[in-house]
């Protein structure tokens, strides 16, 4: 019995090490093996699409160990030594989790997932291509409704990367019950691109004026170093040590409002979604809050579709 348990005990270990290997094994992550860290989006996007589409709840379940072993597998294969990097390896870790999330939902929502509003998703097919709803008025208007970028990309690629891409689910069934802060944003297209495009500008500076501080300190580098300069007195000494530290806790806070900017020019310049719809991420900026009243961030393409109820 000892005998048998010894030998599930090893094929198990070969298993897990097959997907997680030890870290000394691991490939150095470069350019030239790099889209082989990043396989499983393919299937997972697959998955995005079928869970937009009726009839396809079984194909989902059966794609999930496909789409969490590829994660997995891809994810812990490769690695990269560089302290320079460590930022983006943390970040790859955050995607491999993110993707095996979402593709769990997806599986396990048998109706598909809906956007508010709507009553069923999309059919797979007509199977009668005569049909209004793909031709005709219908399909000219919900054509010149859509984004420069949502006309150029097929219907199910602009699909898959709508409900693959989205993470808080605002404006979709599983986003329901997201707390969300009040929006105080300008709602007039043009005011919102400009409000935030300043907010871009403006995070960008208080980023670099912060890493300009840091560098230009006398033994922090990006390879290590310390914050503590036991050359000063104590009060001085955690007075530095204590400023990098908040410092660098804004440029973090800074910097996630920053990306989330970005995707919101995405989604309202190229998309042509409603700026109403794009909801901010934190109750306010670094500077509003330090005057006491709400900042104006919105989120990205991720946060959009939403309807306040």
């Amino acid at each position: 019995m000892n005998e048998a348990w010894n030998e599930v005990y090893w094929a198990s270990s070969l298993a897990f090490r097959e997907f997680i290997p030890q870290y000394g094994r691991r490939e150095q992550l470069k350019w030239i093996n790099a889209p082989q860290a990043f396989l499983y989006l393919i299937p997972y996007f697959f998955m995005a699409y079928l869970v937009r589409r009726q009839g396809t709840h079984l194909m989902r379940v059966l794609l999930l160990p496909t789409v969490v072993a590829m994660a997995l597998r891809c994810t812990f294969r490769f690695k990269n030594d560089d302290p320079k990097f460590a930022w983006y390896e943390w970040n790859r870790g955050l995607l491999a989790m993110f993707v095996i999330a979402k593709a769990t939902d997806f599986a396990f929502a048998k109706e598909g997932r809906l956007k508010t509003g709507e009553q069923e998703v999309r059919r797979s097919h007509t199977g009668n291509y005569t049909n209004t709803y793909w031709t005709g008025n219908e399909r000219a208007a919900e054509l010149l409704g859509r984004g420069p970028a949502a006309r150029i990309l097929p219907r199910a690629l602009f699909d898959a990367l709508e409900i693959g891409l989205t993470m808080r689910g605002v404006g979709w069934d599983f986003g329901k019950y997201t707390p969300l802060p009040p929006t105080t944003q300008p709602l007039e297209r043009q005011a919102f691109v400009r409000e935030t495009v300043k907010n871009i500008l403006r995070n960008q500076l208080l980023i670099d004026f912060i890493d300009t501080i840091t560098k230009s300190l006398p033994g922090i580098m990006a390879t290590g170093g310390t914050i503590f300069y036991h050359n000063l007195p104590p009060i001085q000494r955690y007075a530095v040590s204590t400023s990098v530290h908040a410092g660098h806790g804004l440029l973090i806070f800074v910097g996630v409002v920053l990306v989330y900017d970005y995707l919101t020019l995405v989604g309202v310049v190229l998309l042509s979604q409603s700026p109403a719809l794009c909801v901010r991420i934190v109750r306010g900026s670094p500077e509003k809050r330090r005057s006491g009243s709400p900042g104006r961030k919105s989120g990205g393409w991720g946060n959009s579709g939403r309807t306040r109820e």
